[in-house]
């Protein structure tokens, strides 16, 4: 069934389990970690330590990745993203490199979330 995900300010504070990994994880611990919230069906909910993106939350299950960028706010879903590629963006020193190169050209069209 599909999760409908909204922007982090929406959010009531039940709602949003700020993730317990922290940016200096290694991909494989995040990966452990992805693999985790799949099997209790969570959602992982994290802000982002970068000038470029904000916010992320990735669905294990339905491999859907929303980030909300620093500039202008805006959320962008994007679908079929694998739990590896999730770990990486998450892990990476460039979150903006690494979401124009490995993430916006492979998983477009996205859709804005509203």
């Amino acid at each position: 069934f599909p999760v409908t995900i909204t922007q982090p300010p929406k959010l009531p504070k039940t709602a949003a389990k700020t993730a317990s990994i922290q940016p200096t994880d290694d991909v494989n611990a995040i990966l452990k970690k992805l693999q985790g919230y799949r099997k209790r069906g969570m959602i992982f909910r994290s802000p982002l330590k970068s000038t470029a993106l904000s916010y992320m939350a990735y669905n294990p299950r339905t491999r859907g990745l929303n980030v909300t960028f620093s500039k202008n706010g805006r959320t962008y879903h994007y679908k079929g993203v694998g739990m590896d590629k999730a770990a990486q963006l998450f892990a990476s020193n460039s979150k903006g490199k690494f979401y124009n190169a490995d993430i916006k050209p492979v998983h477009m069209p996205a859709r804005e979330v509203t």
